[in-house]
């Protein structure tokens, strides 16, 4: 995970239990996601968002388990690139 995404708001450098169990869920999350375990991942985001994880967060783990946002594979292509078909 990034560290932007770890210490978001984090002044004084000490983690707090709603802390650490969110940072454990967005683990949890990423690496349901890596192993394609995606039954999981509903609850996981609820547990996430319980924790307190901003919807952000969740969106950056989610990215970044998926590939990146710019460039990965699941990014669509751009109007007047050529396109492959099936």
């Amino acid at each position: 995970m990034k560290n932007s995404v770890v210490l978001n708001g984090n002044v004084d450098g000490q983690f707090y239990a709603n802390e650490v169990l969110k940072l454990t869920s967005l683990i949890y999350l990423k690496e349901a996601l890596l192993t394609q375990q995606f039954e999981n991942c509903a609850a996981l985001i609820r547990e996430a968002k319980i924790f307190g994880a901003q919807q952000k967060e969740i969106s950056d783990v989610i990215a970044e388990a998926l590939g990146g946002v710019k460039g990965g594979a699941y990014e669509a292509k751009q109007k007047g690139q050529d396109r492959t078909r099936f």
